[in-house]
């Protein structure tokens, strides 16, 4: 992670062998190094991939065979990681275009952990009463986002929007057909 600090703050192109865990496969990438993120105990790095030519994130635990290749880059102008990941709730930040007005009914006492460490910054809490919480939240629709939800099993009801009801009621279905058959 040093080595990768040191070509983000003074702008050096590296090369690494990059495994992707859905694939099983291992490539060389060619890139330009623009942030560190941590999301849930893993670390990742943010960069222009040279070939592609567009930011991906790549999972540290996955390279393999840094290089520096002493190669100065300029920063892109209009890049800023927070925005970035404005909308995202960790690491993902999705193909949608516009982030989606999220409600969700929380049940206490699962609210109260909740309410103390906020899924994402633009956490709002709509409602309270003695049984649950309602909160909303504007975020993209993304795997990690739905996992979260599906963590908490029924102690977390999504009231909006109803594309994300039909994906959460999709997962669930899938679900309960691994354990019929």
């Amino acid at each position: 992670m040093s080595g990768l600090l040191r070509a983000i703050q003074n702008k050096l192109r590296v090369t690494f062998t990059y495994f992707k865990y859905w694939t099983g496969e291992s490539a060389l990438r060619h890139v330009e190094p623009l942030a560190l993120k941590e999301s849930i105990n893993r670390w990742y790095l943010v960069a222009r991939d040279l070939d592609k030519n567009a930011i991906r994130i790549f999972g540290l635990e996955r390279l393999s065979s840094l290089e520096f290749t002493g190669e100065k880059f300029r920063r892109p102008k209009d890049f800023d990681v927070k925005r970035l990941f404005q909308y995202s709730f960790g690491i993902i930040v999705g193909t949608q275009k516009n982030p989606e007005d999220i409600v969700l009914a929380i049940q206490k006492p699962q609210a109260e952990y909740i309410k103390s460490m906020p899924l994402h910054v633009s956490q709002k809490i709509l409602r309270e009463t003695e049984s649950e919480v309602h909160i909303s939240l504007k975020l993209l629709i993304t795997e990690d986002f739905v996992q979260e939800i599906m963590s908490h099993g029924d102690r977390i009801k999504v009231l909006q929007p109803q594309q994300l009801i039909e994906e959460i009621r999709n997962t669930c279905d899938e679900v309960l057909r691994q354990y019929k058959e």
